[in-house]
């Protein structure tokens, strides 16, 4: 009787150990139990044993002969293969929702068993080996899903190939499942042929192409988790978009359309060009704060994606989608690497610049390249793949910041050009049918100016059209 006993609790634990690391459901979990309580062991169908026999193979990962000795996953740590180098990258469809909490699906669903079920047949197809796997020099596997996911999302932030090592595959979720939670990393992929089962562990091989610039900042703002915030610039970074936030006080009261435009004319009238590091990050350059948030906002100083990456932080602080666009631009006597912005607004795609909107040497902000469509961007190129699926064809905000330039009468012309002595450009924004023309603007400012007068032909921006003057006194001969 006591040896019955035994046996049943033995076959218990064994059975409940085996349906807990196999993911069986919870109602298979109940037969297995039934059956062995009640001693209905022909119960054990073919079926049931085969399903219990073979995720248990495909989860403990059971490693088969192979002639090598030793294997090494690299993390890749290299330059060639950090992120912020590369310049395809990818659009996720979920991106245009950044700002809101991700929704994680519920335990026990039938989506949650279906992406299991993905994973176990995954790992069942990896190749086996039975060496002993190491990645970045440490041959310890992770033991819990918190503990992968920390590193899938910390690697893929910073890497554009990277390798984890987990203990067995209950750790594991699908490339799906974490762009899902973390839609920072968009790109993720797992690279089965660098994959396989190890002595040690199973090592999973990602490839993350590209990601949206400051990814574990991004995620800090978007859910308030501060957990993934692994180096001293992040944390910085985090701190000081939090700490402009507070000193910008936008009220709220605002559109998303003066958001944009107060966080714009914030960040030029902050800080200067930075013409003593060259554009965009390079070997020489890539330690200067002059390429992120910290140069911007603690020294007053940056360069284009020092710029862009400071913009797209302050929206996204706001609820508003940016994204940070790498390529090229010609300035008029060379072509040169570059970074500025990709806004949504309204469910609507628009280009801004706000390097070139910063006069150099530091002068006036300008709008040239605030909100604009791509047609107003053909001296840029943009190096990024996944801006061939967007376009940026809306024109209604040309206009919108210089609302206080309009004149449509001799008395307004005078009092804009009053109002505009000390800047560095005049601007009229003038009915394009109405009383006044180029031609009599530039007539009026002449026999006020004593001078020849520089102008740039005047801009269409839907019924008005927009004239821009360079200021006599800001710009003598």
């Amino acid at each position: 009787m006591k040896l019955r006993i035994k046996r049943a609790l033995v076959l218990i634990a064994f059975s409940l150990f085996i349906a807990s690391i196999t993911g069986c459901t919870f109602e298979e979990e109940e037969k297995i139990l039934d059956i062995i309580t009640n001693g209905k062991y022909s119960e054990f169908t073919d079926n049931l044993i085969e399903d219990i026999s073979s995720a248990a193979e495909s989860t403990l990962a059971l490693p088969a002969s192979s002639d090598a000795s030793s294997a090494t996953a690299s993390g890749n740590e290299s330059s060639n293969n950090k992120q912020g180098t590369s310049s395809s990258s990818s659009l996720s469809n979920d991106f245009a929702s950044e700002g809101a909490a991700t929704e994680t699906t519920a335990p026990g669903t039938s989506a949650e068993k279906g992406e299991r079920d993905t994973v176990k047949s995954l790992v069942k197809g990896l190749k086996k080996n039975n060496s002993t796997c190491s990645v970045d020099g440490n041959s310890t596997a992770l033991k819990t899903e918190e503990d992968v996911t920390k590193r899938v999302f910390s690697a893929a932030g910073d890497y554009v190939n990277f390798s984890v090592l987990m203990s067995d595959a209950t750790c594991l979720h699908t490339a799906e499942w974490y762009k899902e939670q973390f839609p920072e990393i968009d790109s993720l992929e797992i690279n089965l042929e660098n994959s396989a089962i190890y002595s040690n562990g199973i090592c999973i091989n990602f490839t993350n192409v590209s990601c949206i610039m400051d990814p574990h900042v991004s995620y800090a703002l978007r859910t308030g988790d501060t957990s993934y915030l692994d180096t001293n610039v992040e944390k910085s970074v985090y701190s000081l978009i939090n700490q402009a936030t507070d000193a910008l006080a936008l009220p709220d009261t605002l559109s998303d359309i003066e958001i944009i435009k107060e966080i714009h004319d914030y960040l030029i009238n902050l800080a200067k060009y930075d013409t003593e590091v060259p554009g965009m990050r390079s070997e020489e350059s890539n330690a200067s704060n002059s390429h992120n948030p910290i140069g911007l906002l603690h020294e007053a100083k940056a360069v284009c994606d020092g710029y862009a990456r400071t913009f797209k932080l302050l929206l996204q602080k706001h609820g508003i989608v940016s994204r940070v666009v790498s390529g090229y631009a010609n300035n008029g006597s060379t072509i040169e690497r570059h970074a500025w912005n990709y806004v949504l607004l309204n469910g609507k795609w628009y280009q801004t610049d706000v390097t070139w909107d910063d006069p150099v040497p530091d002068g006036q902000l300008i709008y040239t390249y605030f909100m604009r469509p791509d047609e107003d961007f053909t001296n840029h190129e943009s190096g990024d793949s996944w801006t061939d699926s967007v376009s940026c064809t809306d024109a209604s905000y040309r206009a919108y910041p210089y609302e206080e330039y309009k004149c449509n009468s001799d008395a307004e012309l005078e009092k804009i050009y009053n109002e505009q002595l000390y800047d560095s450009f005049f601007y009229f924004l003038y009915l394009t049918d109405g009383s006044l023309s180029e031609k009599y603007i530039i007539d009026y400012l002449i026999s006020n100016e004593k001078v020849a007068i520089h102008y740039y032909p005047s801009e269409t921006v839907g019924e008005y059209s927009l004239l821009k003057v360079r200021n006599p006194r800001a710009y003598p001969e």
